[in-house]
């Protein structure tokens, strides 16, 4: 029984998207650590999931990068642009990017916040869907064809 339930943990926080962007991975242990997972009805914290086999990873980007308040050229790359996934809050996507995004080019609809990346004086930038609250990228459209980020001059 305690393996059964083990292994709905760790399914359960692989496929809910319930990781926060600060969780951990050991390759060297096979270790996960997760602050929290929700499973039904129950919230377990600080959990340690031990992985078995990685099926598919959506993106990746270096760690701890440097956040500017601008964005250069530099900034801008599909391996950065790849890696925005639904889901994301607004902090780490900056930190995908390596810069803030530009308040002044923020746009609010009744349903949603589009924050654009955008570098200095260039016509190249990248725009992300938020909730309506601004915190999180959001699909708006269930049509995968419809895109929740879009990215001008590269």
């Amino acid at each position: 029984m305690k393996l059964i339930k083990r292994s709905l943990l760790a399914l359960a926080a692989l496929m809910t998207g319930g990781l926060a962007w600060a969780d951990t991975y050991d390759s060297a242990t096979n270790r996960l650590t997760v602050d929290s997972v929700q499973v039904g009805d129950t919230v377990y914290t600080n959990v340690v999931i031990t992985v078995g086999t990685i099926h598919s990873v959506g993106g990746s980007y270096p760690a701890n990068t440097p956040v500017t308040e601008t964005c250069s050229l530099s900034n801008f790359t599909k391996a950065k642009f790849d890696a925005i996934a639904v889901g994301m809050p607004l902090a780490q996507v900056s930190q995908v990017m390596g810069c803030k995004n530009t308040p002044s080019s923020t746009q609010r609809g009744s349903n949603y916040v589009v924050y654009v990346w955008k570098a200095v004086g260039t016509m190249t930038y990248i725009m992300v869907w938020f909730d309506v609250d601004g915190t999180v990228v959001t699909r708006l459209h269930p049509d995968p064809v419809i895109p929740f980020k879009q990215a001008v001059g590269f």
